[in-house]
């Protein structure tokens, strides 16, 4: 019995060996890394430790979880795998960034995470990536994103949440003729994100509309087809659309809220009117 205990102690004794060994290499690695990438990237370029990664592709595929390290200099965001470091690093141009926010307000508890947002459009796809960190990192890579974006891009930041997404939602061009038929044409995508509605041929984005081009939208149903689903109708800078959509009455409602919310001052600007003295780097705060 006692040979048993002692084999069993000794087999865990290795196996935290081996485990300590790996974590022992993967932190030198890190440090290794860290040291590379400071003067390529001196904007921002913090620890891993507390931080997960995932990309969303657009009507693809979507990857797992896992540590990073992100490196922010005045052309591109990069961010290297911990768990993979021989996977090559996902490397954003600035030009091909759409939009960032943090979908919630910013966590107190040292034990609660803050996700970051960050649309990208990257070769013809549409990539979400969702970031987390802790607060103190979270506020130091919001400063350093404000340093080398444009500033409509700090706008749609500031404005209020939660931000409005819907989709990617299967919709069909729609046309109406003199007697009020409505005929559909191929099936795509629709995306809405705060700053534009994504029109996507699979994984491929085919047009993306600015929300503030577009006005009076509308959900109707189909006279021709009652009992077909309902259309979503709208102008882009005085041309009429119109698509049938599951949910129309939702879409068009998370529509028109998007498209109007363009229009408005972000909340901080709001509160500055209220208060001179305000700081309007509150939303680093919250």
């Amino acid at each position: 019995m006692s040979l048993v205990v002692i084999g069993t102690f000794a087999g865990l004794l290795a196996g935290a060996v081996v485990v300590g060994v790996r974590e022992t290499r993967r932190l030198r690695y890190i440090r290794s890394l860290i040291r590379q990438l400071e003067p390529e990237h001196p904007i921002f370029c913090p620890t891993y430790y507390g931080t997960d990664f995932q990309i969303t592709e657009l009507n693809g595929r979507k990857s797992g979880k896992q540590p990073f390290i992100t490196a922010i200099g005045p052309t591109e965001i990069v961010f290297h795998s911990v768990s993979h470091p021989k996977d090559a690093p996902l490397v954003i141009p600035l030009e091909q960034l759409r939009w960032f926010g943090r979908p919630k307000t910013y966590s107190h508890a040292a034990y609660l995470k803050n996700e970051l947002w960050l649309h990208v459009e990257s070769e013809g796809r549409w990539l979400w990536v969702r970031l987390t960190y802790n607060r103190a990192q979270m506020q130091d890579l919001i400063r350093a994103i404000k340093l080398v974006v444009p500033p409509e891009m700090i706008t749609a930041y500031r404005r209020r949440r939660p931000y409005v997404h819907f989709g990617p939602t299967l919709a069909h061009p729609a046309t109406q003729d003199m007697q009020g038929t409505w005929t559909l044409g191929e099936p795509l995508s629709l995306f809405l994100m705060p700053l534009y509605l994504i029109m996507l041929d699979g994984t491929k984005v085919i047009r993306k509309i600015p929300l503030d081009t577009i006005q009076r939208v509308a959900a109707v149903r189909r006279l021709d087809q009652p009992q077909a689903e309902g259309l979503v109708r709208f102008e882009v800078s005085g041309d009429p659309l119109a698509y049938a959509v599951d949910h129309h009455e939702e879409f068009a409602t998370a529509l028109a809220e998007a498209a109007r919310r363009t229009l408005e001052d972000p909340v901080e600007w709001q509160r500055k009117k209220k208060k001179k003295d305000e700081n309007l780097e509150d939303d680093e705060l919250e």
